[in-house]
């Protein structure tokens, strides 16, 4: 039987791997997601026009996550068994790494409820355990804990102790800057611990609200909860619209699959409620948009209707602005972001943003001192400048040849 490792390796088959920064899909990225998501009526042509526009030796990391649902599709439906026997490998590889990964999450857990401290998962595993068709079609490179700020220092203390190893030390200002760090044990296998559980927010009291509400849940014979199917939803969506350096796209998998699953479950007030306490009504909806009218997701249109009543403040509609067109290629788009976020973790801390907590907040973010990351953006500042001025030589040069 051949064993993939679960070692951090993106390549589970000798494919090339390609890099995408683009936070909505591309042409190529919706046909394969209509193919993995199609019903057995659609999926043959499904299947074909995704082969069309795609080469089987190159994929980009985001199409990558996408294959195991495919195969699990395919197989389920025996339509194409020559596209089956090819990416069968990236399912088993899939499925091996989160039974590993799944059985390092019940030993955290074990170890958090041991010092009495609430632990909650997200994303990933839960998502994969309840409306996933199978544990092996929902890839993951991590698991996602969140605890609340309070008890940050003493969950890392405590699987620091168990034999897991932090990326970086806890410290207050790890504690203000960042949303969560990593953790890894002798085995690779890696927690995600989080203390807020929407990207970029940093008030404790919306999280707190978002944690009231959780739902039991199994990992193996460990008990645990995870966030209600309204809650989780807007987690999903928010971080799918997060700026990443390789976007990933599981995030409508996850979306549609939950909407599918649990839609009658889900709390729509609290959901509509939420987005505006969190400032994200605006990117929300227009992740809610482009699940119906892409990929026909079950989103009830009142309440597309009821987001459209809420009005986002220009900073909102700014950001989410910026997070769209803040690619490889525009290094200063991601350095409002982070300026955005610092004046965000200032007000929630009730503390003036001023530019010497700017220098702080930013270098604990990029794990190195102030002097460094001065040095840093100055080096990064004066390429992005040389790129912008090569790519102007190059269009003049154009535009005098065509003359």
């Amino acid at each position: 039987m051949n064993r993939f490792p679960f070692q951090a390796t993106r390549t589970p088959l000798p494919l090339s791997i390609t890099r995408v920064r683009s936070l909505w899909p591309n042409k190529s990225h919706e046909a394969l997601l209509r193919a993995a998501l199609a019903p057995p009526q659609e999926l043959a042509e499904a299947v074909t026009q995704w082969r069309a526009i795609s080469s089987l030796d190159r994929f980009d990391y985001p199409s990558l996550t996408i294959l195991p649902l495919l195969y699990h599709n395919l197989c389920r439906h025996e339509c194409n068994p020559a596209l089956r026997d090819h990416i069968k490998g990236v399912y088993r590889w899939s499925w091996h790494r989160n039974q590993l990964l799944v059985a390092a999450l019940r030993g955290a857990l074990a170890v958090l409820r041991e010092v009495d401290v609430e632990a909650v998962v997200m994303k990933g595993v839960p998502l994969a355990l309840r409306v996933y068709p199978t544990l092996g079609t929902r890839v993951m490179g991590d698991a996602d804990v969140i605890v609340r700020r309070s008890r940050v220092a003493e969950a890392v203390k405590a699987l620091v102790s168990a034999g897991w190893t932090a990326e970086r030390e806890v410290d207050e200002a790890t504690i203000a800057s960042l949303g969560g760090i990593n953790l890894r044990d002798d085995r690779g296998r890696c927690i995600d611990l989080h203390w807020h559980v929407l990207p970029d927010n940093y008030d404790d009291r919306r999280d707190d609200q978002l944690l009231e509400c959780t739902v039991p849940i199994k990992i193996g014979e460990e008990p645990a909860a995870c966030l209600s199917p309204a809650d989780h939803l807007l987690e999903i969506l928010n971080h799918g619209l997060s700026w990443a350096a390789n976007t990933p796209i599981h995030w409508i998998t996850d979306s549609w699959l939950l909407l599918a699953a649990e839609c009658d479950g889900i709390d729509w007030d609290r959901f509509v409620e939420q987005a505006r306490l969190n400032r994200c009504v605006h990117s929300v909806r227009a992740a809610l948009r482009y699940l119906a009218k892409t990929f026909d997701a079950p989103v009830p249109p009142d309440v597309l209707e009821r987001l459209d009543r809420l009005r986002p403040g220009v900073t909102e509609r700014a950001a989410f602005w910026f997070v769209e067109r803040s690619d490889g290629s525009w290094a200063w788009g991601r350095a409002l972001l982070v300026a955005a976020l610092f004046v965000r973790s200032s007000r929630a801390r009730g503390r003036w943003p001023g530019p010497f907590g700017f220098m702080r907040f930013v270098s604990t973010r990029a794990d190195c001192t102030p002097s460094q990351w001065l040095r840093r953006a100055a080096v990064d500042s004066f390429q992005h400048i040389g790129r912008i001025v090569s790519r102007m030589a190059g269009r003049s040069k154009r535009v005098q040849e065509e003359v």
